[in-house]
């Protein structure tokens, strides 16, 4: 008998392990790492993000999400460029126009939920990323 209390403490100790874990990954899979990076990919006109390809087209701008802060990096003068940042949950919309070189900090609220960001060059030319929070 003392050991079937024990066998089943055991049981019950490992499986509210489990499920914390689970929660806890479930919690964080949703949600962009802070400093992870988000892909830029080149928007083409008349065709669906999805159908945009992935590589391997040089992509002249990098950037990654710090808490309520986004980091652009150009690697080249690309001139003016505008932007729209939008939160797609809360219809918060974050746009300006910048100087297309060197490191930029787009500040925005950092509410939770699903971003996109896209970039104008003057040419026309879109690149476009997304990220959750």
């Amino acid at each position: 008998m003392k050991q079937l209390k024990k066998n089943l403490m055991l049981c019950l100790i490992l499986a509210l392990t489990c499920a914390a874990t689970a929660r806890l990954y479930a919690e964080t899979a949703k949600t962009q790492s802070e400093g992870a990076p988000v892909v830029i990919i080149i928007k083409k006109p008349g065709n669906p993000i999805s159908d945009a390809p992935r590589s391997p087209e040089v992509v002249p701008i990098s950037a990654m999400v710090n808490g309520n802060t986004l980091y652009v990096t150009f690697t080249g003068d690309l001139g003016d460029v505008d932007y729209e940042l939008v939160n797609l949950d809360t219809a918060e919309i974050v746009s300006d126009q910048v100087e297309g070189t060197g490191l930029v900090l787009i500040p925005f609220s950092g509410d939770p939920g699903s971003y996109t960001i896209t970039f104008t060059l003057s040419n026309g030319v879109q690149f476009y990323g997304e990220f959750t929070l």
